[in-house]
């Protein structure tokens, strides 16, 4: 049984969390609901930052909506168990704690930062457009890989890692 979510989220069509489950087929997240099986199954949060325990979404390889729940948690275990991996990769984002480093090369940014989980050296290319500012509730960025790196705030950076990243913003 579906119904449409409230105003704020749009059209999108409301899933029963009781109706549907999600499972692994050749290593591919799929998802069953009442009318069809869906390969290759995308999430993502509505509002991952404000509301990241509530408004999941479900998509098709190319990005269709299939739907959305409002409460994971409605969901049974084992859906839920796999809904949680899946979303961990879909927002893993280190903690950048010191950039040692930012400067361009061969069109691209080239970042050297320590992090949460240990030292990357990555590129990322249109800074501006792979920079995300949050109201100044913390900064992301994006790089050419697609893979996220959260700064947090600026403010909260020591003095060298801040003078080196405000050069570039």
């Amino acid at each position: 049984m579906t119904t449409q979510v409230e105003p704020e989220l749009g059209q999108f069509e409301l899933l029963d969390p009781k109706r549907i489950r999600l499972f692994k087929h050749r290593g591919m997240l799929c998802l069953e609901t009442e009318t069809a099986i869906h390969l290759k199954v995308l999430v993502a949060r509505a509002f991952p930052l404000s509301r990241p325990k509530r408004y999941v979404g479900f998509l098709t390889r190319d990005n269709d909506d299939i739907g959305m729940v409002r409460d994971p948690s409605e969901l049974d275990p084992k859906t839920q168990s796999l809904l949680e991996e899946a979303l961990e990769k879909r927002y893993f984002a280190p903690k950048i704690r010191k950039i040692e480093a930012i400067f361009r090369e061969h069109g691209n940014l080239r970042w050297i930062v320590d992090t949460d989980l240990g030292h990357r050296d990555f590129a990322v290319h249109d800074f501006r457009e792979n920079l995300l500012n949050l109201s100044g509730q913390t900064m992301y960025v994006t790089d050419v890989d697609g893979n996220r790196y959260d700064i947090g705030k600026l403010k909260d950076l020591d003095p060298a890692s801040r003078g080196i990243l405000q050069r570039w913003i």
